[in-house]
């Protein structure tokens, strides 16, 4: 099993942000993701991160990486 989690620094539900990550257990592989890793624009907090076309790319690249090889960087704004 292959598990991908994806967390933002900007989180103010779940904190600390890396709360959000997975552990493997046996047999499992878990790809723990942070939206701002190479992408400081990507302001995204919890509620905008359903928005944000990074998490968007990490998802489909998950789910095909072959189709989906490069992780977008664009802006995305925090919810007021």
């Amino acid at each position: 099993m292959h598990y991908t989690s994806v967390a933002t620094t900007h989180d103010e539900i779940s904190t600390p942000y890396n709360a959000t990550f997975l552990t493997a257990g046996p047999g499992a592989a878990v790809n723990n993701v942070t939206l701002q890793d190479n992408c400081g624009i990507d302001l995204s907090d919890h509620l905008s991160m359903m928005y944000s076309p990074r998490a968007a790319s990490i998802a489909l690249h998950a789910l095909d990486p072959a189709g989906h090889p490069n992780l977008v960087c664009t802006f995305n704004p925090y919810v007021l």
